[in-house]
């Protein structure tokens, strides 16, 4: 699902089959070695989401899985709920979650809930600020933030009680009501949301070496197969300092699914991973 270099680390996300027929998005790391990578388990949940489930729904794309770095020694990983959406708003389980994870020990706690399938995580250690991008139903993509993330005081996003997308026909959720606004249910509401879906992927803070018009300037990135709909593309936002409003917005039409991105600021260049090429991209300013 990702990968994260840490120094000497690599840690590696994937869907975990924790036995039959049953699943769990799980984390392996390795020291790094050029010539062999030993990974051993490293987050491994006891919990998992059977394929034949009381719910009546299954889905193994809809599992989060990005890694990143996080403070306090920890990382930040989401996970979803592999479309048995009420997990999502259960305290007691992991799933349709973000959650810190201690890199020592491996012991967790929730961050935020109320979430379907976040794609694109960023932490800004200077603010203090998670922002995290998530897959819709049909429609509803977001763009989240949570300042000052606490475990303590762990915020909602809504899934699946408010999405300003619709929910898929023919499932066991379709006749459920999906309210169109999160602050009147008591979640937060997502500060940027796609409708018709973009297919949202990574998020990337673009600083100003790259463009001397930057200051917090963000790339989210986008997969689907339809430009007019504002897939195929990048997508800039350029947010205020105290990350509340938008401020300006642009999109940058590549043309091609973008997985992830990566800003690599030695060679002041933005690295793409397309999948229709298939291939890798390089974007400069």
């Amino acid at each position: 699902k990702d990968i994260l270099v840490d120094e000497n680390k690599l840690y590696v996300s994937y869907s975990n089959q924790l036995y039959k027929d049953c699943f769990n998005t799980a984390i392996l790391v390795a020291d790094i070695n050029f010539e062999y990578l030993k990974l051993n388990k490293f987050f491994n949940p006891k919990k998992c989401i059977k394929k034949n489930n009381d719910y009546g729904q299954f889905n193994p794309h809809i599992a989060g899985g990005r890694i990143v770095n996080f403070k306090d020694n920890k990382l930040l990983f989401s996970t979803g709920a592999f479309q048995y959406s009420e997990h999502a708003q259960n305290k007691n389980n992991l799933f349709g979650k973000i959650l810190s994870i201690n890199k020592i020990n491996g012991d967790w706690d929730i961050v935020s809930m109320g979430h379907r399938n976040i794609q694109g995580l960023k932490y800004n250690y200077e603010k203090d600020i998670i922002l995290s991008t998530e897959h819709g139903p049909i429609g509803g993509d977001e763009l989240n933030i949570n300042i000052n993330p606490n475990i303590n005081d762990v915020k909602n996003y809504g899934w699946p009680i408010s999405s300003y997308g619709m929910r898929y026909p023919g499932t066991i959720e379709e006749t459920a009501t999906l309210y169109k606004s999160h602050k009147k249910y008591g979640f937060v509401e997502p500060i940027k949301y796609y409708v018709p879906s973009i297919g949202i992927s990574e998020i990337e803070k673009i600083p100003k070496k790259f463009n001397k018009e930057f200051d917090n300037d963000f790339f989210i990135t986008s997969m689907g197969n339809n430009e007019e709909e504002g897939d195929l593309s990048i997508h800039h936002i350029k947010l205020d300092k105290e990350f509340k409003k938008i401020l300006k917005e642009d999109i940058i039409v590549i043309g091609e699914r973008i997985r992830d991105l990566k800003y690599i600021e030695s060679l002041n260049k933005i690295i793409l991973f397309i999948e229709n090429s298939p291939g890798i991209g390089v974007l400069s300013f």
